[in-house]
């Protein structure tokens, strides 16, 4: 049975990013494994109350996730709860629990305002970077995370064409329309080869089974802002991209107004692992 794991640090995001997680769990017929991860306690004696502290509020959010999948009505999937409380970085708890489970998804939330207990910045980064599988980040303002549109950004090489098929295969268990826009601004000069692959990475998204996968386009330089535009008619509830250093995650993730984007905007973010 494969798992959503669910990274909480017993917060408000990570609670609304739970509970997305139950929702998607169901959908998905996937048990899921709850993961709260700290660093050792400096204050000298404050050790033991605060392990007690920590046991006792990952316990409280298991039983409140049981009781949420519990409300769902008979005949739906009930999803299996699995705790786990490890010391040490996140990103390497992480990286360790997915070399252990099968996990088709990480779930985690990400706030507005830096806070030393929030999964924000480098943190979500450093997930990302270890993550073998898709990553979805809800930020605390999708007070109810649902579907209905997700934007695939791309630079259109033939490698990303495992995550447009990953994704409709996904869109339709779950439901939602595809937006496929590829950003055309390379960042790397493209070689004869590279530049045969958007044609042939439009060609094989127009294979793509049913009518809720269309293309788009993005053009110029400040695609960030032109993120904010698509989004408007669309209504996106998730940005889709892969993950590649040197191509268009490079660019998002280390501009400095995509990274305003990125814990600003009420989209979701879901990071898929290159191929």
């Amino acid at each position: 049975m494969e798992n959503i794991l669910v990274l909480t640090d017993f917060s408000h995001s990570a609670a609304m990013a739970a509970n997305a997680a139950v929702g998607l769990a169901i959908k998905l017929e996937a048990n899921i494994i709850l993961l709260n991860t700290y660093l050792t306690t400096p204050e000298p004696g404050g050790v033991l109350k605060c392990a007690v502290n920590r046991s006792d509020a990952l316990h409280n959010e298991a039983g409140r996730l049981t009781h949420l999948i519990n409300r769902h009505g008979a005949g739906s999937f009930k999803p299996g709860l699995k705790i786990m409380q490890e010391q040490g970085m996140l990103s390497a708890n992480v990286e360790m629990v997915l070399r252990g489970n099968a996990v088709l998804m990480v779930i985690m939330g990400s706030r507005s305002k830096i806070n030393s207990n929030s999964f924000y910045g480098s943190d979500i980064y450093a997930v990302i970077n270890k993550a073998t599988c898709p990553v979805l980040v809800i930020p605390d303002s999708q007070h109810q995370f649902v579907i209905h549109n997700l934007v695939f950004l791309t630079d259109m090489p033939t490698t990303d064409l495992n995550a447009a098929e990953y994704l409709a295969k996904l869109a339709k268990i779950l439901k939602f329309d595809i937006l496929i826009s590829p950003v055309t601004d390379q960042v790397m000069v493209m070689d004869l080869l590279e530049a045969d692959e958007p044609a042939c990475f439009t060609g094989n998204v127009s294979k793509l089974n049913g009518d809720a996968v269309c293309l788009a386009n993005l053009q110029g330089d400040n695609f960030s802002q032109e993120l904010i535009t698509v989004k408007q008619p669309v209504k996106t509830s998730v940005i889709a991209i892969v993950h590649k250093k040197h191509y268009l995650y490079w660019r998002l993730f280390n501009q400095v107004q995509s990274k305003v984007l990125s814990q600003h905007n009420k989209a979701s973010f879901l990071i898929l692992p290159e191929s």
